[in-house]
């Protein structure tokens, strides 16, 4: 069984962190009149997406290091100045010094969240010429094996791609 220790769970929480930055540039451009934010705080992001809108949280904090009480203000103030409440999701892997902050400032768990993850063999540069495996439909011209075979991979139907 895998644990994972400070490296993966940093790498996971920036991927994580990285879905809502994404949203937030694309929500941005096509909703400009919600005023979205991001700003760094205490190693991680504080988002604002919108009063009720689910990506408003921090997300990442806690995994580069102690946290100051003077970063807590700062990632407090981001949402106050929007007239939102803070929160945030947090690793359990968090600094300590983050975790005691909170205590003090009667933050309260709303649920946990798990990521599952597990190594995956070093991939090999799949290319059109190679033969297509048993049981995977030869769909010529559909679109590039490569593709077929992440679909495939992924589950989805055996079905012509138009």
């Amino acid at each position: 069984m895998l644990f994972a220790d400070g490296r993966p769970a940093q790498r996971l929480e920036a991927a994580e962190a990285h879905k809502y930055l994404d949203f937030i540039a694309a929500h941005s451009r096509l909703r400009p009149a919600l005023d979205c934010a991001v700003e760094s705080a205490a190693g991680g992001y504080a988002v604002f997406a919108g009063q009720d809108n689910p990506y408003s949280r921090g997300i990442g904090m806690g995994l580069a290091g102690p946290v100051r009480a003077a970063e807590l203000d700062r990632f407090e103030g981001f949402y106050r100045s929007r007239g939102l409440a803070p929160g945030l999701s947090l690793c359990r892997l968090a600094d300590p010094t983050l975790i005691a902050l909170l205590g003090e400032r009667s933050y309260r768990i709303e649920r946990f969240m798990q990521t599952w993850y597990r190594p995956l063999p070093t991939p090999r540069q799949v290319e059109d010429s190679d033969p297509i495996p048993p049981g995977v439909p030869d769909w010529s011209g559909a679109a590039p094996r490569s593709g077929m075979w992440s679909a495939r991979g992924f589950g989805w139907r055996t079905q012509r791609w138009s």
